[in-house]
C-alpha cells in the first residue's frame, strides 16, 4: 500500500478517491476528490451486478466474513481487533459463537495435552 501511495497513487491524501473529472460523475472536481459512503456502495453492487456474488449486501459482509474467516483459523482475538477496530466487548463477541466446532476442537486439545502429562506421571 505503502508503495502505492508514494508511486503514482493520484489521490494524494485519500487512499480511495475518485479521480479529477471522472466521466459520468455529477460532480466535476479538478483534483481528486474522497470516495464517499454512498458512493463506494453503489460502485460495489455495479461490480458485483450479475455475479454470484451480487447477493453480497454490501461490505460490512465481507468485514463479517474475513472476522469470522480469522477466528475460524486461530487468529488471537487481540490481532481481529486491532485489524478492525473492535473496542467494545459486545463488538468482540460477535463473531466467538460463529465456529462451535473450532472450540470443541480447541478444548479437546487441552484435554490431550493434559491426559498426556498423567500418562507419564
Amino acid at each position: 500500500m505503502k508503495h502505492w501511495l508514494d508511486n503514482g497513487h493520484s489521490g494524494g491524501k485519500f487512499t480511495l478517491c475518485m479521480p479529477p473529472n471522472m466521466p459520468r460523475s455529477r460532480t466535476k472536481s479538478d483534483t481528486p476528490t474522497p470516495l464517499t459512503p454512498d458512493r463506494a456502495r453503489y460502485h460495489f453492487s455495479k461490480t458485483l451486478r450479475g455475479s454470484k456474488w451480487q447477493v453480497v449486501r454490501g461490505f460490512h459482509t465481507l468485514r463479517h466474513s474475513f472476522i469470522s474467516i480469522c477466528a475460524m483459523k486461530g487468529t488471537l482475538q487481540p490481532i481481529i481487533d486491532a485489524w478492525v477496530g473492535h473496542e467494545t466487548e459486545e463488538m468482540k463477541q460477535r463473531y466467538r459463537h460463529l465456529f462451535p466446532e473450532q472450540t470443541k476442537q480447541a478444548m479437546g486439545n487441552i484435554f490431550n495435552i493434559e491426559d498426556l502429562f498423567e500418562q507419564d506421571g
